[in-house]
């Protein structure tokens, strides 16, 4: 008998542990306050649309979309404030579930230009939901067959939460806080969004310049400012030309150099990648883009909550 009080003492401070205010059970895992819920993605490679010889990588995560018990894949983009999903993976949830046909609605935008919106798209993984979303339904030509379509960066934006990228690792989350020593270790700048791109400031040749942030893993630098290409820039031609998108959607050719300096992100040095010049017009202030693919070798923090970003090494979270 003295055995068995003692089990039962035993699963009575477990089971005080497990309903202790504070703290939550998800998907099995003791969550404690201000810990991080990591959600996996994949890089997905394809033809890059940039260079001819480099493959193009995106974040790809699984989700589940409104209750569907199938995953459904869609690309994580930085690049993006909208998000959509392509025709024939919109037609597969509407046969599934009649409810995606009642939240579908015809728009008209400006020109009288009509497309299909589907409302209020819950996503989650693991029964975590990261968010509720309105997608675009775009034609499935598009597509690959296998993406059904794009989260973009302003779900996150739009609910003022706090998005965290962990390249290395190849997980992200979204948070309403961040740990006590996630915010001890990373010095944050302020960030902004203009033109639909994130601006960042960052250090070249010890001068702080700001750059759009290109939510795109293409290896380059672009420059807008003829000065700053001039000063990072050394007389090595980088191996390919850049088929660079303008801000107003135009095709250019590029040609590019490899880099003479480093560039840094507060005192945290940035992959080195080529760069290229572009003539277009700016907005005044922004010297130019800066790629996902130079920030490789970090966690990136986008606080929309609190209009800032910052970056700081894995290490920082341990294992």
């Amino acid at each position: 008998m003295k055995e068995i009080r003692q089990l039962f003492i035993v699963l009575g401070i477990v089971l005080a542990l497990l309903i202790t205010p504070g703290s939550r059970l998800i998907a099995g895992q003791e969550l404690q306050p201000g810990s991080i819920q990591w959600h996996p993605f994949e890089w997905h490679y394809g033809q890059n649309a940039f260079f001819e010889t480099i493959p193009n990588r995106v974040m790809l995560g699984n989700f589940n979309i409104g209750g569907l018990p199938e995953v459904q894949p869609f690309i994580i983009s930085l690049n993006n404030l909208f998000s959509f999903v392509y025709e024939n993976a919109w037609e597969g949830m509407v046969f599934r579930n009649q409810d995606f046909a009642r939240r579908t609605e015809t728009v008209t935008r400006v020109g009288n230009i009509r497309e299909r919106i589907l409302r209020d798209t819950e996503f989650s993984i693991n029964r975590a939901v990261v968010g509720t979303e309105n997608l675009r339904i775009i034609p499935s030509e598009n597509g690959n067959g296998v993406i059904r379509g794009v989260l973009g960066f302003g779900m996150f934006h739009r609910n003022g939460q706090i998005l965290i990228i962990d390249n290395k690792g190849s997980r992200f989350a979204n948070v309403e806080a961040l740990p006590e020593e996630m915010e001890q270790a990373i010095d944050f700048v302020p960030m902004k969004v203009e033109m639909g791109y994130l601006v960042i400031p960052v250090t070249i040749g010890g001068r702080t310049v700001e750059m759009f942030f290109d939510g795109t893993t293409r290896p380059a630098v672009v420059f807008y400012h003829g000065r700053t290409f001039r000063q990072l820039a050394s007389s090595r031609p980088a191996a390919e030309e850049l088929l660079h998108t303008t801000l107003n959607d135009e095709l250019l050719q590029l040609e590019g150099f490899e880099p003479q300096e480093d560039i840094f992100f507060q005192s945290l040095p940035l992959s080195k990648l080529d760069v290229y010049r572009s003539s277009e017009r700016a907005p005044s202030g922004i010297r130019g883009r800066i790629s996902q693919e130079q920030f490789s070798e970090y966690i990136m923090v986008f606080d929309y909550r609190n209009g800032r970003f910052g970056i700081c090494k894995p290490d920082v979270l341990g294992k």
